[in-house]
């Protein structure tokens, strides 16, 4: 297996983590999943933008094209929300999923209200994935074009391709002509020479290579994974919390769980 990256600053202190959600010219954004936050780099000023017309608990779900989104009303509304040049949050439409995406639960035995699952962005799509449906939406105005009977999970994107780990499955979805690829059990992961039954979450898809946490027996790990190759190149045991973030500045990665942060180096 190639060693990608090399461990830097193996372990780093804790720290209050904040991802980047969007970097916008003079203006940068950073969400901790509920909270957003923007900086204004000419003023060097930070401003809270949580959404206050949102009733409690709303959930940042991502950002595309100037516009903010959170799911809201117990995941059955999306709201998309547009920065009032750093004084605040105003709303620009929002969609109710709780008829269109009602669809029968397993977990509640029954039939229940559509709640928003994932979003993507492809373009000037929005791409929304209830229980048991998917429906693509003109992002701009918030108009339904389409509603069809198949999910999509949390894509990241190369070229017109989403790529996914996500639990237990591999999928590959191509967003320009509307229709899945590739959407496959993969449920195995080699270490030391073993093969182990694993679940994935996606973090980050950077110059082909899917870096994903993998749960194993209760422990983590850190992967890189080969879109062309479809095979895993590199990876890091971690412990028993999953990653929840990457990030790749230069020839620098950091990795962050619930209690730790790790910064590993390109390895030439």
């Amino acid at each position: 297996m190639a060693n990608y990256y090399k461990p830097y600053q193996e372990k780093a202190s804790t720290i209050c983590w904040y991802m980047l959600a969007r970097n916008e010219g003079r203006q940068i954004y950073f969400v901790n999943r509920r909270r957003l936050l923007s900086y204004d780099f000419s003023t060097n000023i930070y401003r809270d933008l949580n959404p206050p017309q949102l009733k409690s608990p709303s959930y940042y779900m991502g950002s595309h094209r100037g516009l903010h989104f959170f799911t809201c009303e117990g995941k059955s509304q999306l709201a998309a929300m547009r920065d009032k040049d750093g004084q605040g949050l105003e709303e620009v439409y929002r969609l109710d999923f709780a008829e269109s995406g009602r669809g029968y639960s397993l977990w509640r035995n029954g039939v229940v209200p559509g709640e928003i699952v994932f979003i993507n962005f492809y373009g000037s799509d929005l791409w929304v994935t209830t229980q048991k449906h998917l429906h693509r939406i003109d992002v701009a105005m918030g108009k339904v074009l389409e509603r069809r009977d198949e999910t999509l999970p949390k894509m990241f994107i190369q070229g017109t391709r989403g790529y996914s780990l996500y639990g237990s499955y591999y999928t590959v979805f191509d967003f320009e002509a509307g229709r899945m690829l590739c959407d496959e059990r993969r449920d195995r992961f080699a270490y030391e020479g073993k093969e182990y039954s694993a679940e994935y979450t996606g973090l980050l898809l950077h110059e082909g290579i899917f870096y994903v946490s993998v749960r194993v027996s209760g422990i983590f790990f850190l992967a890189a994974f080969d879109v062309q190759t479809e095979e895993f190149v590199w990876h890091d045991l971690w412990g028993g919390w999953d990653i929840q973030s990457v990030h790749i500045v230069g020839d620098r990665m950091i990795a962050h769980s619930r209690d730790e942060v790790r910064i590993y180096q390109r390895a030439d």
